[in-house]
């Protein structure tokens, strides 16, 4: 059955409204009451002010800023796997230990693998490839990171070194000689405004200083080595910045902006357009017309709208679906001797969808492609240098992404080196063979004259 709601009749295809013109009253509606705000106040953020008394230094002005960054990141699409895509590139098979026993014109160092068991268990027991990919994330998705080192119980060698989420490590304020002494890991920064010492939901770990800090560690004797941990953070090289850089992404935060609304407006707009096929006129004359004035008058109200809706089902049943497509309807009307003009009972308009095709699909593209140049990250890499499309430049040859691709490993040296320094870290105090190198082995796209699709290198 159709739906009349205030002289508009509903079709059950939803394709169809009918506009009733039978001298319904002219009710007035009562004004509806603004309805009130559901939604849960916004957490009340903690101003610069109230963190001067705080032993680290605030990480944004609020202390939330890595928060704020990984909300920006998962919304995101194109930051979210741009930064993902980035760190696998740079990453390739992990970190393996090698011995380097010469170098070959044009080929560079010739490599042999390291075998020693008990480097190779050490890797193994610190899942060193699952740390490796959040070191190379949090460096390009936070533009800071940190490792955390812990020594056996009995003192002897470093146990274990892993990546811990660089967004709830907050660093002590520098002292006089402008050290950083300690770290403070938290996962509920947004409710912690003062330190207390007693307090669990904190960690304190005493800093490696970023010079020597394997020879700082060698220095240590047994007992005071044993279960001791420490923390040791890096970031990307920056200006004006003492306690955390910036990632390069962030200078096009107005970009992530845009890509994060263009889908929210789609959405909306889906949501609440109203998309209709037909306007259905049926003017007052017609119903008298039809089941004759006497008894048409006779009808009660409830009658008359029973009435109505058959018609209203009648009209949606025939002209709407596939199997009724291009059919013929016939409506009566009147011929007025005066004015010599007809007026017909029943009026059926089609509407035209005025919704622009597209729309916004440009602006989103402008955006994930400067998100990504904000990252150094060709966007043919992504698919979005495809002949025609914003930024168009590639050929579609394959070639851009096979030197993009190049390019991309080529440039996050500075990541691995940073990794490797970690690692170095381990091999010094364990004792472990001074001539053990850390490298990146990964395959990388070749062109088919070469008789194969990828070739292994190492990095």
């Amino acid at each position: 059955m159709s739906t009349v709601k205030n002289g508009i009749g509903f079709g059950n295809s939803k394709s169809v409204a009918f506009l009733d013109l039978s001298g319904y009253p002219n009710k007035s509606a009562k004004a509806a009451s603004p309805t009130e705000s559901t939604s849960a106040p916004k957490a009340e953020k903690l101003s610069k002010d109230d963190l001067t008394g705080t032993p680290w230094a605030p990480w944004g002005q609020d202390n939330l800023l890595p928060h704020h960054m990984t909300c920006d990141i998962e919304e995101c699409g194109v930051l979210n796997a741009g930064i993902d895509g980035k760190a696998r590139f740079g990453l390739g098979y992990g970190p393996k230990p090698f011995f380097v026993k010469g170098w070959e014109a044009d080929k560079g160092e010739i490599l042999e693998p390291c075998l020693d068991p008990e480097v190779l268990d050490w890797a193994e027991e610190n899942d060193l490839m699952d740390s490796s990919l959040g070191w190379f994330k949090d460096s390009i998705g936070m533009g800071n990171d940190v490792a955390r080192f812990k020594f056996s119980n009995n003192g002897e060698k470093l146990g274990l070194c892993w990546r811990h989420d660089v967004t709830e490590m907050r660093l002590e304020k520098q002292d006089k000689s402008g050290l950083i002494k300690n770290a403070y890991f938290c996962a509920e920064w947004e409710n912690i405004a003062a330190y207390d010492p007693q307090d669990d939901r904190i960690i304190k770990i005493e800093m490696l200083p970023r010079i020597g800090p394997a020879a700082h560690l060698t220095q240590l004797n047994a007992d005071e080595r044993k279960g001791r941990e420490f923390a040791l953070a890096g970031r990307i090289p920056s200006w004006g910045r003492h306690y955390y850089s910036m990632a390069l992404w962030y200078s096009a935060k107005m970009w992530v902006d845009i890509a994060k609304g263009v889908p929210e407006m789609k959405a909306a707009m889906f949501n609440n357009n109203i998309r209709l096929k037909y306007v259905v006129t049926i003017y007052d004359g017609y119903w008298e017309l039809a089941f004759g004035k006497a008894d048409w008058n006779k009808y009660t109200a409830a009658e008359k709208e029973q009435k109505r809706n058959e018609v209203y089902d009648s009209i949606d049943e025939y002209l709407t679906g596939g199997k009724n497509a291009y059919k013929s309807i016939f409506v009566p009307g009147n011929w007025d001797p005066i004015s010599k003009t007809a007026t017909p009972l029943i009026e059926i308009k089609p509407i035209e969808d005025s919704t622009k095709q597209g729309e916004l699909l440009p602006d989103s593209a402008a955006a994930n492609s400067e998100i990504l140049f904000a990252l150094m990250m060709n966007p043919a890499l992504m698919g979005a240098d495809m002949p025609g499309g914003p930024y168009s430049g590639g050929a579609g040859s394959g070639s851009n992404i096979r030197e993009a691709a190049l390019v991309q490993v080529m440039i996050q040296e500075l990541e691995r080196q940073k990794i490797s320094r970690y690692l170095n870290i381990v091999k010094k105090v364990n004792g472990w063979d001074e001539k053990i190198v850390w490298r990146f082995p990964g395959l990388v796209l070749t062109t088919l004259d070469k008789g194969k699709s990828t070739e292994t290198k190492t990095n």
